[in-house]
């Protein structure tokens, strides 16, 4: 089942910023394409129903994070862009400290949104095909995705 651009609009605002009601005004946002082939939620394999799109996004208050779409929902890793670390050959390590799940037809104030531990570590992808790969533990349960692009330069920008 595709989610409906409005759920997307949603989700992505609620992702961005934490809430429904704040404005993503000044969001950096870049949707990727290419390959998902690792997606674990509460322990389960689901990388079968992971699409070949990916967001990637930084809020005006320093959040970074990333979106992946997985059948009909949609599971956010960010953290706090402060606590990021370079690492070699143009790629990062961003700290993971929040979830969030959003099915469609979700009340917006009622998200799935779970503390958690771990890091997200990625390359810079207007250089090349790059790789996503994403590791939490939330709520005693692993959470990972994993995406690699296909080279395109990601589209996007400023909201």
């Amino acid at each position: 089942m595709m989610l409906r651009s409005t759920g997307i609009a949603l989700a992505l605002a609620v992702a961005l910023t934490g809430s429904p009601s704040q404005a993503a005004d000044g969001a950096q946002v870049y949707a990727l394409t290419g390959t998902c082939g690792v997606m674990t939620i509460d322990g389960n394999d689901l990388a079968s129903q992971c699409d070949g799109k990916l967001v990637s996004f930084t809020t005006p208050n320093g959040r970074v994070g990333f979106i992946f779409t997985v059948g009909d929902m949609m599971l956010t890793f960010s953290g706090r862009g402060e606590d990021q670390t370079s690492l070699a050959g143009e790629r990062a390590s961003q700290p993971i400290d929040t979830i969030r799940l959003a099915h469609p037809d979700q009340d917006p104030e009622k998200l799935d949104t779970r503390p958690g531990s771990g890091t997200c570590v990625y390359g810079n992808p207007f250089a090349r095909a790059m790789t996503v790969s994403c590791t939490v533990t939330a709520q005693q349960q692993l959470y990972r995705g994993e995406f690699v692009t296909d080279g395109t330069p990601p589209a996007g920008g400023a909201m």
